[in-house]
């Protein structure tokens, strides 16, 4: 049968490699003597054979050992290990529970990376490859010298950076020798970072001399990041294809290659951008031969079958509760041993409850946005026995909006201080609502009148009984608020005159929990409410004022069910407070 069009190009491409093979010898003298003598110009040193001989042992002598290159793609089980964090899963019949894996925390340098030889990869993903990072790699001795003085030029007479002009075997020293802090161009350029262009030049030419392209582009596919925490085109292709790199089709492998360069700009983050890149990649492979102009068209009109979204990337469960516990574990152990010490956590967490708790917060939302009922689905309801505890609407309520898109949940075990589940969001995957943002644990918020038990209790510890009376009447407590003073009001907005501290309490009446307030004085509320686990209120009693006891602080709901929580214990602390 007739060869295909494509399979003359690529024929035609390597005969022409072939070809040039014989004259790349001279091309790497002619190369490194360039690099020599523009070293010796940098120094004010032209026409002195000894000076560039002395400036080129001066960047030769600490240079990396570019044979390490040689350890790429070998495992490393016995120093690397992911760490897991488990939750206890349903009961069985028989009351048993097992552990259930919640997150595995992967290292991004290390962990998901998944090694492919360059015979397993697809041509279209090779061509692109070479197309958009190095369009001279098979022929140019580890560097490409217009790329370099494209570089340059773009650098001092345009007011560009110093990066630019990197070869593909440039990237692989770069992200694999040079150590990570000096990889990074800040905004003054200094001499480190024209040294550090030089070593690469110097091992990428050696590592031309030693290995052969096909493997230095392995070492470039399997070690280049492409966003997601994607290291490597097997788990790239697992990202965002949720297939692997073999089975890349030409629009597909045109997307990932176009994504080193700029990583934020890939399908997933970024998808106007990305597609932008994807046909720049293409259009670039017609130019160079790789493909037809029309193979190109077709490509950019073919539809690409992403993965839904971050839910299908991240396997987690529990998010928030998962993070928190994986930031707890960083600041006790440090991020290395998290990262990558093997280590098995097993958490308080009860996917049960977990599961009512995230279909309850879902329920109330949907309620108080104006939705008829609970606002779940039929099948969601039958799951979920939890939304029978929640209270009826009032009738003034039902089909109102609101104007509620998010809540939070925290159901803790008062006897052991065990968290058993932690919501800290509607959706952690809505970024409408900032959903990755755990407000259970880290937003502060008022409180209301929520807070009034740390006042009476502090009444109580002062020698006021349950029984003392008090006055709901309008009280000025002469504390000006913007000028005007400060007479609270009930809710029903009523006063309902003389009552005893345990009917004010009762019924959460404003007056009575204000009048106790400067009894005790703000400083000792503040005080018993530190003593019972609030880590908040550090401003002062000043800042706060009487209205402190109305919710006039804020205070994270964790913090407010741990307090609770030594409520309910009879003043008896266990576990500890949040850190």
């Amino acid at each position: 049968p007739m060869p295909k069009t494509t399979q003359v190009i690529h024929w035609r491409a390597r005969r022409q490699r072939r070809r040039r093979r014989s004259g790349q010898a001279v091309l790497k003298i002619a190369g490194l003597l360039l690099l020599v003598g523009l070293l010796v110009m940098m120094f004010g040193m032209v026409g002195s054979v000894g000076a560039a001989t002395a400036v080129y042992a001066y960047f030769t002598q600490d240079l990396p050992d570019f044979t390490q290159l040689e350890t790429l793609g070998q495992t490393e089980s016995d120093t690397f290990e992911t760490s897991k964090i488990y939750a206890w899963g349903d009961p069985q019949p028989d009351g048993a529970r097992d552990l259930v894996l919640i997150y595995e925390i992967i290292d991004p340098l290390g962990g998901d990376r998944q090694w492919v030889k360059l015979d397993q990869t697809p041509q279209a993903l090779v061509d692109a490859t070479v197309a958009i990072e190095d369009k001279t790699f098979w022929t140019n001795p580890g560097y490409d010298l217009q790329g370099i003085g494209r570089a340059f030029y773009e650098y001092v007479l345009e007011g560009g950076s110093v990066q630019g002009g990197s070869s593909i075997t440039q990237q692989v020293i770069k992200n694999n020798l040079i150590e990570p802090e000096r990889r990074a161009v800040g905004a003054q350029v200094g001499f480190d970072d024209y040294r550090r262009k030089v070593e690469e030049l110097l091992l990428a030419h050696r590592a031309t001399n030693t290995y052969t392209k096909e493997q230095i582009l392995e070492w470039y596919l399997n070690t280049n990041f492409y966003g997601n925490l994607a290291y490597g085109i097997e788990a790239a292709a697992r990202v965002y294809f949720d297939k692997t790199a073999a089975q890349l089709t030409l629009p597909e492998a045109a997307m990932l290659a176009a994504i080193p360069q700029s990583p934020a700009l890939n399908p997933l983050d970024n998808p106007a951008a990305a597609k932008e890149r994807q046909e720049l990649v293409l259009d670039t492979m017609a130019r160079e031969g790789y493909i037809t102009p029309e193979e190109a068209a077709a490509a950019k009109l073919a539809p690409l079958q992403l993965v839904e979204g971050p839910e299908a990337r991240f396997d987690i469960i529990a998010p928030h509760f998962a993070l928190e516990v994986r930031q707890q574990l960083e600041a006790m152990f440090g991020p290395e041993l998290v990262l990558g010490g093997g280590l098995r956590v097993y958490t308080t967490l009860d996917l049960t409850m977990q599961r009512q708790a995230e279909c309850v917060a879902r329920a109330q939302v949907a309620r108080l946005s104006g939705d008829l009922g609970d606002g779940l689905p039929a099948d969601e309801r039958d799951n979920c026995p939890a939304l029978a505890f929640l209270p009826p609407l009032n009738a003034a309520d039902v089909g109102v909006d609101h104007q509620v898109d998010n809540t939070t949940v925290v159901m803790l075990d008062p006897r052991t201080a065990e968290v058993k589940a932690l919501v800290g969001s509607r959706n952690y995957w809505d970024e409408s609502i900032d959903g990755s943002f755990n407000v259970a644990v880290d937003g502060l918020r008022q409180p209301g009148s929520s807070f009034k038990p740390f006042t009476y209790l502090t009444a109580l510890s002062q020698g006021y009984t349950a029984a003392t009376m008090m006055l709901d009447v309008e009280t000025d407590f002469g504390t000006p608020y913007n000028g005007v003073p400060y007479v609270p009001q009930n809710y029903d907005r009523q006063f309902h005159g003389p009552i005893r501290l345990r009917e004010a309490l009762g019924n959460s009446y404003n007056v009575p929990a204000v009048q106790a307030t400067s009894w005790v004085g703000v400083d000792k509320v503040i005080r018993t409410a530190h003593n019972l686990g609030i880590t908040s209120l550090d401003k002062g009693a000043n800042a706060y004022g009487l209205s402190l006891t109305l919710g006039g602080g804020e205070v994270t709901l964790m913090d407010m069910v741990y307090a609770y929580s030594v409520m309910d214990n009879m003043g008896v602390m266990v576990g500890q407070p949040r850190p």
